[in-house]
C-alpha cells in the first residue's frame, strides 16, 4: 500500500496556500504525473553526486515522496522539519530536527521537499549559507500545462483526467475516444488532448497533443 493521501477535508475554497501541500490531493497527482516521473532520474543523478545531503521536509511529505521515488538511495545525513510538532519524527533512520539546527559545514547539499521553492526558501537563506539546494521543482511540468503558474500545487493545475486503454491485437481491437469540452463553460480556453503510447513493458513509444 502506498503511503499517500488522495483526499483532503481541508477547506480549499480560498485556493492553494502554504500548508495545504502536506498530503493534499494535488500532491499525489504532482508526484505521480506520467510527465513528471521521467524527470526524476536526472534530479536523482544530481543528488547522488553529493556525499552528504540534508533533507528538508517542512510539510512532512517524505513518506509520500518515498512512495514514488527512492529517497533512501540518497546519502542522507540529516532530516529537518519546520514545525515543532514534527520534531522527533523519523525518516530514513534520521530523527527530525528543526531547520534552525542545520549546520552548513556538515552537508554539501540540501534537498527541499517542496515545490515553488524560491519564495519559501528565501527567508531561510541565512541558515543554508553556501550549501546548494535542490527541490521538487525539478519534477515540475512545463508552464503551458498549468492554470496557476505561481502556485504549482493549486488543485486547478491537476484537475486533468487520465484514461488508460490497452490494446492487445490491433487487428481485433482498437480504441476510440470521444469527449466533450466542458471546460469551455467554465472559462477554459484552448483545450487539448495529450496522448502517450507505451509498449507492454512500459517504455514510451510516442507522445503527441491534439
Amino acid at each position: 500500500m502506498l503511503k499517500i493521501e488522495t483526499f483532503t477535508n481541508r477547506d480549499l475554497s480560498q485556493g492553494w496556500r502554504p500548508g495545504l501541500a502536506a498530503g493534499g490531493d494535488a500532491l499525489f497527482k504532482a508526484l505521480g504525473h506520467p510527465c513528471a516521473a521521467p524527470k526524476w532520474p536526472r534530479l536523482a543523478a544530481r543528488l547522488k553526486r553529493r556525499r552528504r545531503i540534508a533533507l528538508y521536509d517542512p510539510d512532512r511529505i517524505a513518506p509520500a515522496v518515498q512512495a514514488y521515488y527512492d529517497l533512501h538511495a540518497l546519502k542522507l545525513g540529516g532530516y529537518f522539519v519546520q514545525r515543532l510538532e514534527d520534531v522527533g519524527a523519523v525518516f530514513a533512520q534520521h530523527k527530525a530536527q528543526t531547520i534552525n539546527m542545520f549546520s552548513p559545514d556538515k552537508y554539501d547539499a540540501a534537498f527541499a521537499l517542496i515545490f515553488d521553492a524560491a519564495p519559501r526558501l528565501a527567508p531561510l537563506k541565512h541558515l543554508f549559507g553556501a550549501v546548494p539546494i535542490l527541490s521538487l521543482d525539478g519534477l515540475r511540468l512545463e508552464d503551458d500545462w498549468l492554470s496557476n503558474v505561481r502556485h504549482y500545487l493549486d488543485p486547478l493545475n491537476f484537475a486533468t483526467n487520465f484514461a488508460f486503454f490497452r490494446n492487445h491485437d490491433s487487428r481485433r481491437l482498437h480504441t476510440r475516444i470521444s469527449s466533450v469540452n466542458y471546460w469551455a463553460a467554465r472559462g477554459g480556453k484552448d483545450a487539448s488532448l495529450f496522448c502517450c503510447l507505451f509498449d507492454g513493458r512500459g517504455k514510451k513509444l510516442a507522445q503527441w497533443t491534439e
